[in-house]
């Protein structure tokens, strides 16, 4: 990879659904360019990107089926340690990884053991 070409989105892709089992993971076209990396978690979904110093996130609510930007969502931060013009695939996918396996346990089981604590 030359100096100052992004990362290949596809090919973070395909590590994070064979080394991370996050089968779900998709490469998604935000409109005048931009990429990002769609991956479904629980009630939400996190799209990936590199809009700051290191990938992070924007995080919306699964709301009858459609996704909605919401205040709930707009207050988690989800960023991971590794910088927006890191060359390497896997190690792309090896920090979202991390960072959505950190949003799911903070924000996802506690909400299923919620649900559970109620039957």
């Amino acid at each position: 990879m030359r100096a100052n070409e992004e990362v290949d989105f596809d090919e973070v892709v395909s590590h994070l659904k064979a080394d991370a089992g996050l089968t779900n993971a998709e490469v998604v076209a935000t409109g005048g360019g931009i990429d990002c990396i769609r991956i479904p978690c629980g009630k939400y979904v996190l799209y990936f990107g590199t809009a700051a110093g290191t990938w992070g996130t924007d995080v919306y609510a699964l709301v009858n089926g459609e996704e909605v930007c919401t205040d709930e969502g707009a207050n988690f931060n989800v960023w991971t340690g590794v910088p927006s013009e890191e060359p390497d695939a896997n190690a792309v996918a090896l920090g979202i990884a991390q960072a959505v396996m950190e949003f799911d346990r903070k924000y996802c089981a506690a909400k299923r053991e919620d649900s559970w604590n109620t039957r």
